[in-house]
């Protein structure tokens, strides 16, 4: 005998209310239970109709496979409070920065989104998970973005968030369907982040090699190593080899989770050779004073900083400290170094696209180490 619940599968219902509708068995009677979803908030009729039939998609697959969200319910963890089900979830995102798998900024951005969200979604603290329902999801992504005025992306980014954090309330048996399964994001403008001209480029270097030493080595190695913010803080003096040219950035550090070799320009490795005598090989590469200490520099205080020099030297706000690791990349394919070094060095791409043009080397490059 079959173990798949009898149902009757989705449909999709058009006219003066849209709703999509299933049947499945009530456990508590034992009888056809009609499901409703609520459809009418697309404005387009040909984009409702379009996302409504992939939603009932979505529904005929889970309810061929036996999926009975009444039996789920009754079942399930979703009668517990969304906060109780966000402290989890921060929990286990702790847990696994502890062990090396989730990045400080990413845990981070997990805080300031729920914090956001259990302050401005109406009646956050008493809803139990099966009451989250899309129509708070829209609420709140049209506050972000009307009411707060905050960008596109930034109202893409929350609906990014809230839709990780359903598919983990899902599996952790809070939900058993995501109310934000298709809302879509919102057109972007283009980031604002721009190429440094070469005159404003050395204006910058030259004003903190007299003013902050240490945080104009962390601005070399930015456009000219490419090392992301995070990853720099990570690296100890020990994983720069200054006599091969070359920085070794863990995988435990890496963005991309695998060991990458970076080539050190001997221009860079010049500077370097003065800002880490006497350092500990143990002490991290930089500290919050901008120079090696047996204590980590915050990623946050290296945008402070970049801020704070902005404020001093007046160059414009798309100059932003990411936008040296923009400029270097530039400068070096300009430079006539090879498009695949020059890839390579940014760890651009992935293990596909890094076999279809070459295996990385574990020494330094002699062309990069040579760009001045």
């Amino acid at each position: 005998m079959s173990t798949v619940l009898p149902y009757y599968p989705a449909k999709l219902h058009e006219g003066a209310t849209w709703y999509i509708a299933f049947y499945v068995i009530d456990p508590r009677t034992g009888k056809l239970s009609r499901r409703r979803i609520k459809w009418n908030r697309i404005e387009k009729i040909s984009e409702r109709r379009r996302q409504g039939k992939e939603m009932c998609r979505q529904l005929n697959e889970r309810l061929a496979r036996g999926w009975n969200p009444l039996a789920e319910e009754l079942a399930s963890r979703s009668q517990s409070l969304l906060p109780d089900a966000a402290r989890e979830f921060l929990r286990e995102k702790e847990k696994r920065f502890e062990e090396g798998t989730v990045r400080a900024d990413t845990l981070r951005s997990y805080r300031s989104y729920l914090s956001m969200i259990e302050k401005h979604i109406p009646h956050w603290e008493h809803t139990n998970c099966v009451g989250f329902q899309r129509e708070a999801i829209i609420t709140f992504l049209d506050f972000v973005y009307h009411d707060l005025g905050r960008s596109a992306r930034t109202r893409n980014n929350y609906l990014g968030f809230l839709h990780n954090f359903c598919e983990w309330m899902i599996q952790a048996g809070y939900l058993y369907v995501n109310p934000a399964l298709g809302l879509r994001k919102i057109p972007e403008s283009e980031k604002k982040r721009k190429i440094i001209p070469p005159s404003e480029r050395l204006r910058i270097f030259k004003h903190l090699e007299k003013t902050n030493y240490g945080y104009y080595v962390l601005c070399l190695v930015e456009y000219y190593l490419f090392i992301r913010r995070t990853e720099i803080t990570k690296l100890r003096v020990h994983h720069f080899d200054l006599e091969r040219c070359t920085v070794l950035i863990p995988a435990k550090y890496s963005k991309n989770r695998k060991d990458d070799t970076i080539t050190i320009p001997k221009t860079v490795a010049t500077v370097l050779r003065i800002y880490l005598k006497n350092a500990s090989d143990q002490h991290f590469f930089t500290g919050p004073d901008f120079r090696p200490s047996p204590k980590a520099l915050s990623p946050k205080k290296i945008s402070d900083q970049w801020t704070k020099l902005r404020q001093e030297l007046g160059f414009l706000k798309a100059y932003q400290f990411y936008s040296l690791k923009d400029t270097g990349i530039t400068d070096m394919l300009r430079a006539g170094i090879p498009s695949i070094l020059v890839r390579d060095q940014a760890r651009h791409y992935d293990v596909s696209q890094t076999d279809q043009y070459a295996a990385r080397g574990k020494g330094a490059n002699p062309e990069i180490e040579a760009f001045e």
